[in-house]
């Protein structure tokens, strides 16, 4: 991480996000993607995405609940198989609106694609990032859509902190925070559009 200039205190988008992650602390935690076989998909993400396996169990009344992790930690991913004919089920094989944040997607393509990981999209710079930004779309076993995204170096290093430094952030990080605020927004909606 490269040395950060001190923010000026009276910069208004300053004031505004400092006051923003003074709120009580809130990150996500896990998100669900439908499948069709439970074991199917933990195999593919943990064998060919290299995640970790955070809950494996079985629920009375329920069913099997297992929740997979990217190699760093959270959030999770629930892989769950809906009731069959349930407006969820038909959510399977679609794009799911998750995104990966890593910092090479090219390697992370590479790596995927000797692992099976098959791509509906190679890595590509959309028009939208500026030569800021660089993103892909996987298939999992069900061919649900999922995208690792590569941002500019202060935008990863924005989330970076925001991730491994909690509710507890430096000065200078919020300021990075709310200069990366733009792309973010940006980048992040023209994806799905």
């Amino acid at each position: 991480m490269g040395n950060l200039a001190a923010p000026d205190r009276g910069d208004i988008s300053y004031n505004r996000q400092a006051a923003e992650l003074l709120q009580p602390y809130l990150r996500l935690h896990i998100a669900t993607v439908w499948v069709r076989d439970q074991e199917c998909s933990r195999r593919f993400f943990v064998d060919q995405l290299g995640f970790q396996v955070l809950v494996d169990v079985e629920t009375p009344g329920v069913g099997r609940w297992i929740v997979v992790t990217p190699p760093v930690g959270l959030p999770g991913i629930a892989l769950v198989v809906p009731p069959e004919g349930s407006a969820e089920s038909q959510r399977i094989g679609q794009n799911t609106g998750l995104g990966f944040l890593t910092e090479d997607v090219g390697a992370m393509f590479e790596e995927w694609s000797k692992r099976g990981v098959r791509f509906a999209l190679p890595p590509m710079e959309p028009s939208w990032g500026s030569g800021q930004a660089r993103y892909a779309l996987l298939e999992d076993v069900d061919g649900n859509l999922i995208s690792p995204l590569l941002a500019s170096a202060n935008f990863s290093e924005c989330l970076f902190h925001l991730a491994y430094r909690g509710p507890v952030l430096a000065p200078t990080v919020i300021a990075l925070y709310a200069r990366s605020l733009d792309f973010a927004t940006a980048g992040l909606s023209g994806m799905y559009t």
